[in-house]
C-alpha cells in the first residue's frame, strides 16, 4: 500500500511538472509573438516600446497625433484587451460610444431601446451607436468611417469618444499584424474624419 502511494505522489508531481512546462512553453510563445508583432509596428511606425507588467506599449506620432497602442492579456477579473488611444486635438464637447451589435443589445433593440442610425443597413444592423448628439454622431461615421468599422466588426470592437479622447477597444489580444494594422488604420480614419468636419 506504502508503494501505491508513492507512485501516485510521484506521477501527480511529474504530471504538474509536464504541466507547468507546458504552461511556460505557451507563455513564452505567446510573448514572443506579441513582442514580434509590437517591434514590426514600432519600426513600421516609427514608435518606441514600452515593456509594462502585463502587456506591450506603443507609442508613436502620425499626423500631429500622439498615439498609444496597448494590449492587456486579461486577468481572473477582467477581459483581455488590445486598444489604440489618443488625444483630439479639435476639441469637441460631444460623446460617442460605437459598439458591435450582440445578443443583448439586440434583445434591448426589440424591447424598445434606441440607437442612432446612419442610414445604412448593413453597418446599423451590426453596431449600436450612442450619442449626445445625433448631428455629431451622424456627420462622424461617413462612409469611409463605416467602411473601416465594417472591416473591423469581426473584432467586436467598442468607438468612444469622450473628454477628446478616441478610443478604439477589441476584446482580445490581437495575435496577427494585419489586425493591429487594422485597429490602428481605424483610430487614424476616425481622427482625420474629427479633424475635417
Amino acid at each position: 500500500m506504502y508503494e501505491f502511494i508513492q507512485m501516485f505522489a510521484s506521477n501527480r508531481f511529474l504530471v504538474f511538472i509536464v504541466a507547468l512546462l507546458i504552461f511556460a512553453v505557451f507563455w513564452l510563445y505567446r510573448y514572443t509573438m506579441i513582442k514580434r508583432i509590437f517591434t514590426a509596428q514600432a519600426l513600421k511606425r516609427n514608435g518606441t516600446i514600452k515593456r509594462m507588467i502585463k502587456g506591450h506599449m506603443l507609442s508613436f506620432t502620425y499626423d500631429a497625433h500622439y498615439y498609444i497602442l496597448v494590449h492587456y492579456p486579461g486577468s481572473r477579473y477582467k477581459t483581455p484587451s488590445t486598444h489604440v488611444e489618443t488625444r483630439i486635438t479639435t476639441a469637441t464637447d460631444h460623446c460617442i460610444e460605437i459598439s458591435s451589435e450582440s445578443l443583448i443589445s439586440e434583445i434591448g433593440k426589440k424591447l424598445g431601446s434606441k440607437d442612432i442610425e446612419v442610414g445604412y443597413r448593413d453597418f446599423d444592423d451590426q453596431f449600436i451607436i450612442k450619442s449626445d448628439n445625433e448631428y455629431f454622431a451622424t456627420s462622424l461615421l461617413t462612409y469611409s468611417v463605416q467602411d473601416k468599422l465594417l472591416k473591423l466588426r469581426r473584432l467586436k470592437p467598442k468607438i468612444t469618444i469622450k473628454n477628446n479622447t478616441l478610443i478604439v477597444n477589441v476584446p482580445r489580444v490581437l495575435k496577427k499584424e494585419e489586425d493591429y494594422d487594422l485597429l490602428i488604420e481605424t483610430a487614424f480614419t476616425l481622427v482625420n474624419r474629427l479633424q475635417n468636419r
